[in-house]
């Protein structure tokens, strides 16, 4: 399970799981009137949709630093004489 939630996918479920949970807190503090529960709603809404760009963008970041220094310590075979 641990695995599952380091990879891509699993860190956009946990952002999707978060801004499943924020709809109660919006829904109760509107109707009930209470202003903290509908900011404590909008705070883990804005958090669960701005994680799953954010994780895209440190993923994409991750591939392509790890793809130019393999490109960069691979050796290559035209260099060699012969």
């Amino acid at each position: 399970m641990r695995e599952f939630f380091s990879t891509k996918i699993g860190h956009q479920t946990i952002a999707a799981l978060v801004t499943i949970l924020s709809f109660p807190f919006i829904y109760m503090g509107g109707t009930k009137h209470i202003s903290s529960l509908t900011n404590i709603g909008v705070v883990l809404m804005l958090g669960g949709m701005l994680a799953a760009p954010v994780i895209g963008f440190i993923h994409a970041k991750r591939s392509s630093k790890k793809e130019s220094t393999k490109d960069i310590t691979s050796p290559k075979l035209s260099d060699s004489k012969g």
